[in-house]
This record gives C-alpha cells, structure tokens and sequence, in this order.
C-alpha cells in the first residue's frame, strides 16, 4: 500500500510539472529564451563558461580588453596582484547571479562555478595558486540566508581546478550592504572585517590564494580580505569574480 501511494504521489509530482512546462515553458535564467528543459541556455553556457575579460596592468581591476580601465583601486595599499571575472555585470551574468543568490537556484552556481574554474585554468599566474578561498558571510548572514554563494562558486571553482578549497576567513563584522554605498563609505564599512582562523594560520602562511566572490565593484570588499590574508603571511592573493561592475 505504501509503495502504490508513493507512486502515485510521484505521478502527480511530474503530471504538474508537465502541465506547468505547458503553460509556462521553462526560460533560460541568463537571458530569457524560451527553453524545452533546463534553466540556461546553450548560448548563455558558452559565454559563462568561456568568456573572461582582461586584467589592467596598472591597477590589477578586470576590464575588456578594449576598455580604458577607471583605476578603482589605485587610491588605497592594493593588496591583490591579479584580479579576473567572466565578464560585466549585465545580462547574462547579473541576471544568473540575482536568481544564485536570491532564490537559491544553487545549479547555477555549478555552472558559474566551471565558468571560473576554466579562467583560472586558462591563467598562469592563477593556476599556480595553493588554495581558493571563499568571500565569508557573517553568521548572522548566514543564518538567515542559508547559504553563502560564494562558498558555492569556490567550490565548484575548486573542483574543476584541482586547487585546494579553504574555507579558512572568518567575518567578525555583520557589515550592511555595500549596494547603496559609494566607494569610501564602502571601505569604512569593511574595515577590519576578515581575519584568518586560528585553525589555519599555519596552514596558509607562505601560501598564495585565490578569494573568490561574485562581484567586484569598488573592490573595498575583496582588498580587506586580502589584506586579512596578507597579515597572516600569505604571500600573494588574488581574485577572480563572475561579474565586473565596470
């Protein structure tokens, strides 16, 4: 009796997912399209999964490589010698992170995740890193999010590099959001806000790391974290991200 009534619950199960596919054909998450299955189309999974943009070599920020690039973090002791991302903060990247991030679609994570896996990969100077590291939430943060992305897409970049994944900063600031902030206000507002855990003071010292997050915009965020990493004798950090805020 208990086998039949799990059955027919699994029938109904997919019955409703026919008739909503019928009624609303799944759209690609990046772009929109229309789609017969999935979430992300063929096209937005070739750019996530390909695309990177360039590196300024005067200030380490991500640009196009046609691009004349602001210098954001010129004006404070930046910390991160290379900093790569897949590509500007605009469709498909922006809407593929809105829908990680808010309403918890974690494959893409996945995806985003083999995106960056593949920059590294493709990079010299990253794929000689020792370990990747997430971008922590504060535990109140993440408590009442129930996940942290960009743990998400360190491990998934982890797992397509071979680089060791260390989840080894901790976030003893719950600082608000940095959305509404402008650049200097965005800096006080992080500082001090990482430190190394105990655990792995030695284990990261003489090491160099990759910090993984899922936008840079002023950079205020990723350049604290490194400079927690560089207190506690690291000897390079840098940083790769899905999208640029150009």
């Amino acid at each position: 009796m208990h086998s039949i009534l799990k059955l027919a619950q699994r029938f109904l199960t997919e019955l409703k997912d026919v008739l909503i596919d019928l009624g609303f054909p799944p759209k690609c998450l990046g772009c929109g399209k229309e789609l017969d299955k999935g979430n992300i189309c063929d096209k937005c999974f070739y750019l996530v999964t390909t695309n990177s943009l360039g590196t300024c070599v005067l200030c380490g920020y991500p640009k196009a490589f046609n691009e004349k690039c602001r210098h954001p973090l010129i004006r404070n002791n930046n910390v991160l010698l290379r900093i790569r991302a897949l590509g500007k903060y605009e469709t498909p990247y922006q809407n593929l992170l809105h829908n990680l991030k808010y309403y918890e679609c974690i494959n893409l994570g996945k995806v985003l995740g083999l995106g960056l896996a593949n920059l590294i990969n493709s990079d010299p100077i990253l794929s000689r890193a020792d370990f990747i590291v997430p971008i922590p939430l504060h535990s109140a943060r993440f408590r009442e999010r129930g996940f942290n992305q960009a743990e998400v897409l360190a491990a998934e970049a982890s797992f397509g590099s071979g680089i060791e994944f260390l989840n080894c900063l901790k976030r003893k600031k719950n600082t608000k959001s940095q959305i509404t902030l402008k650049h200097d206000a965005r800096i006080k507002n992080v500082s001090g806000a990482f430190v190394v855990k105990d655990d792995f003071l030695k284990k990261v010292k003489d090491r160099r790391v990759i910090l993984v997050d899922d936008v840079i915009t002023t950079g205020a965020t990723l350049q604290e974290a490194a400079q927690a990493l560089v207190t506690a004798q690291v000897t390079e950090v840098y940083a790769v991200v899905v999208a640029a805020a150009l």
